[in-house]
């Protein structure tokens, strides 16, 4: 936590940055941490005041503890890795143990305290997933229009994310892929490292 509060008080206070974005994946997977790093926040925006925000997942957002502190740290929005809103994708992705519940929390537990704080919501959403079909589409357009109904309910707006699914080397999913013949053994289809990433 120190050392991120470091570069956080030199990005803002010695380099005059007002606005950051907290690339972290996971961002909230510690509740300690979480707290430590938000109090820490919560002083630097006394001496230099910034907006920011972060991602992270359903399940950490489920604490009350942790969103107050966000708020008061003065997190501007949550980006949540929800990455499918039908149970069968979440299923195909590994994504939660069990996806009903996952979705429920969301709903119930996740996306309403969002509403009623400061912090914007935003959902991440993967589509054309491998096997998806029109009843996982229907499955996502009516939970979408749940959330939209609650956030128009309160005054907000959820943001959504679209993206394409993308397979990964080396992940159970791109083994699958090989498994189905959808791509050839060492297939050369994968983006390689740019130039400029080389030389970072």
């Amino acid at each position: 936590v120190a050392a991120i509060v470091r570069d956080l008080q030199h990005l803002v206070v010695d380099l005059g940055f007002r606005d950051i974005a907290i690339e972290d994946n996971f961002f909230a997977h510690s509740p300690i941490r979480t707290l430590e790093l938000c109090d820490a926040i919560e002083s630097l925006q006394q001496v230099a005041p910034f907006r920011w925000d972060c991602q992270t997942r359903v399940e950490s957002m489920r604490r009350p503890d942790v969103r107050a502190a966000l708020e008061r740290a003065g997190c501007e929005a949550v980006y949540l890795g929800v990455e499918a809103l039908s149970p069968r994708m979440l299923e195909y992705l590994g994504k939660a143990a069990d996806p009903v519940l996952y979705l429920n929390a969301l709903k119930e537990e996740v996306v309403p305290p969002l509403l009623e704080s400061r912090i914007d919501c935003y959902i991440n959403l993967q589509f054309a997933i491998p096997g998806e079909g029109k009843e996982d589409w229907r499955e996502t357009l009516a939970k979408l229009r749940q959330l939209g109904w609650m956030a128009e309910q309160r005054g907000r707006m959820i943001t959504v994310f679209p993206q394409l699914a993308v397979v990964y080397p080396g992940t159970r999913h791109f083994q699958q892929a090989l498994r189905e013949g959808r791509y050839a053994a060492g297939s050369d289809i994968f983006e390689k490292f740019t130039k400029w990433e080389v030389g970072q």
